[in-house]
């Protein structure tokens, strides 16, 4: 059994660039670029609370 995450809906504004580049790995892996970003987001919330 896997628990989900509570998730909250934010607001967030981003450099162009960084959402082409999400958009075009996420094409290219066939998943999508907010899963991408969210994914990048929790793994670096992850790995410095570690050390917080």
């Amino acid at each position: 059994m896997v628990l989900k995450k509570e998730k909250i809906k934010v607001t967030i504004v981003l450099n162009k660039s960084s959402v082409e580049f999400f958009k075009e790995v996420a094409k290219e892996k066939n998943i999508s670029y907010q899963k991408m970003i969210r994914k990048v987001i929790d793994w670096y919330a992850d790995h410095y609370k570690e050390s917080a």
